[in-house]
């Protein structure tokens, strides 16, 4: 984290400006580059038959890089594709995808072999010592380290629950995968048998999918 603001020159007027600390780390975090223009020169007012010539230019040599139009490109996010929500709806996306457009992908090793196999938990909350909040518990799917907290571990015994087994991150995706998939799969309604489509890749073994009408009439 900065603590200490930054002196600039800027590259229109050549005067220089400070970016104070607190921008610093704005503009570290959102994964953007710090300005080279002053205040004044960034927030430059154009008289209109400028500004239309600019426009023009600019539009310009967007279309002739292929960019006008486009989507922000790779390069512009802020953190690896791999890490982000977009790999959610696009699973099959390669890193070799993401580098060639300009991207950043996440070879990181978070895996951990220093805890307790969560899996070797007790079944019940009540065979399950209240000590393990203190333990590292590994997660038998992704090997990532995580903790049980004292209130994780009451909310689960006064449930009567048995304490989680995945990594939290883990988790949330499991969830969140029935909400991420944007492909539809032919159906028959399991009312009507009017033929219909659906959310839900034939994997997942659902067999009583309704039309809308029939889910007002029946379900709703």
């Amino acid at each position: 984290m900065n603590t200490e603001n930054e002196t600039k020159t800027c590259v229109d007027c050549k005067n220089e400006f400070t970016i104070d600390s607190g921008d610093l780390n704005l503009y570290e975090k959102v994964g953007l580059k710090t300005p080279s223009k002053c205040f004044d020169c960034r927030m430059k007012q154009y008289a209109k038959e400028e500004y239309e010539k600019l426009k023009t230019q600019i539009i310009s040599d967007m279309e002739k890089r292929g960019e006008y139009g486009e989507f922000f490109p790779y390069s512009f996010g802020t953190g690896p594709y791999n890490l982000t929500n977009g790999i959610l709806y696009f699973p099959n996306t390669t890193k070799e995808e993401v580098l060639k457009n300009g991207g950043y992908w996440s070879e990181e090793d978070l895996s951990q072999t220093d805890g307790t196999p969560s899996s070797s938990l007790p079944d019940s909350i009540f065979d399950t010592p209240r000590e393990i909040s203190s333990q590292a518990l590994i997660c038998p799917e992704t090997q990532y380290r995580f903790n049980i907290s004292e209130a994780e571990y009451e909310f689960h015994k006064h449930k009567g629950f048995a304490l989680p087994r995945l990594h939290f991150d883990k988790r949330i995706l499991n969830k969140i995968k029935k909400i991420t998939n944007i492909k539809t799969y032919p159906y028959k309604c399991f009312y009507c048998q009017k033929n219909i489509n659906a959310y839900y890749p034939p994997e997942w073994g659902y067999q009583k999918i309704a039309c809308e009408e029939c889910y007002k009439q029946n379900i709703a």
